[in-house]
């Protein structure tokens, strides 16, 4: 009984799953055979004897019963088959259709300054723009897992032109530092370095 039990609930389980499907019997036609086929072999390798003498005793029209006593009552369990799917087709009731315009036509607040472009960093206006993330996850060589995807959430984008971006990267000054740096001493300094040409020159005369 619970070999007829275990093989009817995984195979109408399985059968149900794909139950949405037009030609659900055409298709597991073959499964079906081989899981009947399955189940009385395995009927029959526990009783001794062969698949053929099992079929005979289970047989009742074109349907297979396994027959248990509880107390004095006769009870009967039906092998499930492919034959007995029942598709229930729905007939009433609207297919959901969300409302997702708002998703796709809405721009976030990175796409509208991409859109702009104007570089947040120079403001030049005649150069393509692109994204900078100032807290990059590739730097972060010895965090954990949470540590990355937290920095994945919070880094901070910037907008920036070609010649900004790149001169970031290579680590050189922008046009703005170095016109800092030219006002307050050395032109090629970027710290706020005080001249001494003249000190040098007097000291060595």
């Amino acid at each position: 009984v619970e070999i007829v039990l275990a093989y009817n609930a995984e195979w109408r389980g399985f059968a149900n799953y794909y139950a949405l499907a037009d030609d659900v019997k055409r298709k597991l036609n073959k499964g079906g055979y081989f899981a009947l086929f399955s189940c009385v072999k395995t009927i029959a390798a526990k009783h001794r004897t062969s698949a053929r003498s099992v079929f005979a005793r289970l047989r009742r029209g074109m349907d297979f019963f396994i027959r248990f006593e509880v107390g004095d009552e006769t009870r009967a369990i039906k092998l499930w088959q492919l034959k007995d799917l029942r598709q229930h087709v729905r007939t009433w009731g609207g297919v959901d259709n969300p409302r997702s315009a708002q998703f796709v036509f809405s721009r976030t607040e990175l796409v509208e300054r991409l859109n702009a472009r104007q570089c947040e960093r120079c403001g030049r206006e005649d150069l393509p723009c692109e994204i900078h993330h100032v807290r990059r996850v590739a730097e972060m060589q010895y965090a954990g897992l949470s540590r990355h995807m937290q920095a994945a959430r919070q880094r901070k984008r910037v907008v920036l032109c070609v010649a900004c971006h790149n001169s970031i990267h290579a680590g050189q000054p922008t046009y703005r530092q170095r016109r800092i740096a030219r006002s307050r001493g050395e032109p090629d300094a970027l710290k706020g370095a005080r001249p001494v040409r003249r000190g040098a020159e007097q000291c060595s005369l």
